[in-house]
């Protein structure tokens, strides 16, 4: 059953055609309100509905209570109810977009609120309460917010009345408690819903006073704990893409404090998933002053959580803060200690290389080779120190490297067969730099052990092309014997 049915007197109900009937005398606006009401619900599968919703909701700005004066609450209430729960839950199927039903929905959020007046029973202002907070939030959904800011305004009024009338009929300190609760829930609904629409407009001292009212009930109301804990980092998410790093780490700061209040609802993975954010957000705000505070939040995120993206994350931090080597090492051999994957390992290499901490870099990927041995996957390390050392002009030290693949697939420790083609890749690269500046010696050393390796794992390597590169070598360095 649809919300607004238990609202709905079974003794009056009025079909549509009987309720055009009652506004044939009726003002044009009202009259053309009835019918397209009348027909939207009757045949609802019109190709001209969205015609026909569209002048609906042009229609209601020009309809008041005055102009309804010879028909009576109940049919336009009525009227009001059907139109509501066709749009709600009669659209399956149909062809009718988010905006379109917003637009249903205003028109008949406006038309109950005109027939409940200042003598609206406790059941009519709930269900004002609740028609304006599902439009408000209808037009925020499609991003008509100042359209719903008016709605939400509107429900704020109707819960300070009902709030009135519950105190004043309440008998015991008990069912005071209950209906101050059962208020509370609306009112924290409708704040959240402002503080959503304040966002999207970048009011941001309204959205925080919003959501900080919000966190003041939640000792109250410890069920909407996580709500307000997503909806805030969802904040902290928008505001980071804007670039606007002040604010962010305002939202990603309230997320995590209201996260800790349920650690039942809100696992350790969340909360640190916002703190890694939150240490984002500082590093990239680009302030010296914030590195300290970068760095701190992600360390209370490893500790809620330990994650590779974090361990990450706080070398980017060291490095941009331009740490002490010595701080560097220990840190990366707290990565080797959390016994992280070799290819973690080896993007932390990468990082080190990239911001020029060589030695760090260098010192971490020998150490990585040698506890890594045994791995299969121990090639990938090899080869990376390989390409490191020749884009450093480190040639010596590479081609001792060469040396121990070779040995090593000499003696059973073979590339794995993805591998051969990078191996083969970085030799080519080199041997090209070297026939450029006209090395033809050095360029036919870099080939010669890419034909070594090729005799013993024969791939699709282009064996043609690389006999021609050794022979363009050899006639450059006129041996023309060994050209054929």
């Amino acid at each position: 059953m649809n919300l607004l049915s238990a609202f709905a007197d079974p003794q009056r109900q009025v079909p549509a055609s009987a309720l055009v009937a009652a506004v044939l005398v009726s003002p044009p606006p009202l009259r053309l309100a009835s019918e397209t009401i009348e027909n939207l619900i009757i045949r609802d599968n019109s190709p001209g509905i969205p015609e026909a919703i569209d002048r609906l909701f042009m229609d209601i700005a020009n309809i008041n209570r005055e102009s309804m004066a010879e028909i009576q609450d109940a049919q336009v209430e009525e009227m009001a109810v059907n139109l509501w729960n066709w749009a709600v839950t009669k659209r399956v199927g149909l062809l009718i977009s988010e905006e379109q039903k917003a637009k249903l929905c205003h028109v008949a959020c406006k038309l109950v609120c005109m027939c409940e007046g200042s003598v609206a029973s406790e059941e009519a202002i709930q269900r004002q309460i609740l028609m304006n907070v599902k439009t408000g939030k209808g037009w925020v959904d499609v991003g008509n917010t100042l359209l719903a800011d008016e709605f939400f305004q509107a429900a704020m009024v109707s819960l300070e009345e009902l709030y009135v009338r519950l105190m004043q009929r309440s008998s015991t300190e008990a069912h005071l408690t209950m209906q101050k609760i059962a208020v509370e829930k609306d009112l924290f609904k409708v704040l959240s819903y402002q503080a959503e629409s304040a966002i999207a407009q970048g009011d941001f001292q309204r959205a925080s006073t919003c959501a900080l009212r919000c966190k003041d009930m939640l000792m109250r109301l410890p069920q909407m704990t996580g709500f307000l804990h997503i909806l805030c980092y969802n904040f902290g998410v928008k505001t980071y893409n804007q670039n606007n790093y002040e604010e962010s780490s305002f939202w990603l700061s309230q997320s995590y404090d209201i996260g800790k209040m349920d650690k039942s609802s809100v696992g350790p993975e969340m909360l640190a998933k916002v703190l890694r954010l939150l240490a984002t957000t500082y590093l990239d705000w680009d302030d010296r002053e914030c590195y300290d505070k970068a760095l701190s939040t992600i360390n209370l995120a490893n500790k809620e959580h330990l994650n590779p993206a974090g361990l990450f994350l706080k070398m980017q931090i060291l490095l941009k803060s331009e740490t002490a080597n010595e701080e560097l090492l220990e840190a990366v051999m707290e990565i080797l200690h959390l016994e992280m994957s070799l290819e973690f390992c080896l993007n932390i290499v990468k990082l080190l290389m990239d911001h020029e901490r060589e030695s760090v870099g260098f010192y971490f990927l020998k150490i990585i080779c040698e506890h890594f041995k045994s791995s299969e996957n121990i090639g990938k390390a090899l080869l990376l120190h390989i390409d490191m050392l020749l884009q450093r002009k480190e040639d010596l030290l590479a081609k001792e490297k060469i040396e121990e693949i070779i040995l090593g697939h000499q003696t059973g420790r073979q590339l794995r067969t993805e591998l051969v083609g990078w191996l083969h890749d970085i030799l080519w690269k080199k041997a090209t730099r070297s026939f450029k500046v006209q090395n033809y010696a050095d360029a036919l050393h870099w080939y010669c052990y890419s034909l070594r390796y090729y005799s013993f794992d024969q791939t699709d390597l282009d064996l043609a092309k690389l006999q021609r590169n050794i022979a363009s070598c050899y006639l450059h360095l006129k041996q023309l014997d060994k050209v054929l």
